[in-house]
């Protein structure tokens, strides 16, 4: 029932040995391209508000330390496949280098321009750490930002407060074609973390990640269509924790999590449609929470 178009988890096609390597810190405006790739950074960066930065097909990003990538202005990354390549590795690849044991910081927009876009990119080895904001959004932190993630692979990505992989604070996050495996956050602070903000996760899949799959509270929104949660593990395994939000579920399935599948708390509402839940304690709902379903299934092992 669901449906990925072919993620490219690439990593390995990408050398991080090229003849030229391009150092980046500080400001950073105007155009990445493969030509320069890959781009070496070696200290904080920042899109400056008012400003623009694009990156092109087939870069490579490279964190040689627990750095941030900060974006006010507007960043546009764009690793579709231009029409007159063969290559298969037209992603890019923003990672730590070997060096980099603590990972980097992640992309952070913090009220960002329009235009914002994450599109064929694989992004791992981000991680959130310290006093919050900064330990949300291993990968992606979203503050107050309206960002479209297009055909993404969000992979090994940690944090110590919430959002392994991605976190939304109060912005609108849309993401069609994702696939989020081996991501980590303890408690219940989620892969996919919402607080007070909107997300559309369309043809995605979460698997094999450490702790609660995608974590809401604060009166955030999520709509799920052709969407596949299974596999979280440790203590905090559940597939969805909702707490004073609202989830829609279409066409989609919550399977196989070591702790349940959707936790309802704090007046959350859940609508399932042609949706199936399963595994360990699939539906655990306070009394102050509601659950509609149309053409759904909801079984305990």
């Amino acid at each position: 029932m669901i449906h990925y178009l072919g993620i490219a988890l690439a990593i390995a096609g990408f050398s991080t040995l090229a003849a030229h390597a391009e150092p980046v810190a500080g400001n950073v405006t105007g155009r990445w391209t493969h030509a320069q790739s890959p781009y070496v950074v070696t200290g904080d960066l920042l899109v400056p508000r008012g400003e623009r930065l694009e990156i092109e097909s087939r870069v490579e990003i490279v964190f040689t330390g627990h750095y941030k990538f900060v974006v006010e202005g507007a960043l546009v990354v764009d690793g579709s496949k231009p029409e007159y390549k063969e290559e298969d590795d037209h992603h890019v690849v923003f990672k730590a280098s070997a060096a980099a044991t603590e990972g980097w910081a992640g992309i952070r927009f913090l009220k960002a321009g329009a235009g914002c876009k994450l599109k064929n990119v694989v992004i791992s080895g981000g991680n959130a750490q310290g006093e919050a904001p900064d330990n949300q959004g291993g990968a992606v932190y979203c503050d107050h930002t309206e960002l479209e993630i297009v055909n993404a692979a969000f992979e090994e990505n940690r944090a110590s407060g919430a959002g392994a992989a991605v976190a939304v604070v109060g912005g609108e996050v849309d993401l069609t074609n994702v696939a989020f495996t081996e991501n980590s956050c303890p408690g219940t602070g989620g892969t996919v973390f919402v607080s007070g903000g909107a997300v559309e996760l369309t043809n995605a899949a979460l698997s094999e990640n450490r702790g609660v799959g995608l974590s809401l509270e604060d009166h955030a929104t999520a709509d799920l269509t052709n969407f596949a949660l299974t596999d979280q593990q440790g203590e905090h395994g559940w597939g969805i924790w909702c707490s004073a939000s609202k989830i829609d579920l279409t066409n989609a399935a919550v399977s196989d999590n070591s702790q349940g599948g959707i936790k309802l708390i704090d007046n959350s509402r859940a609508k399932l449609t042609t949706t199936a839940v399963s595994g360990k304690n699939a539906l655990d709902s306070d009394a102050t929470s509601q659950l509609t379903s149309t053409l759904s299934a909801i079984s305990d092992d």
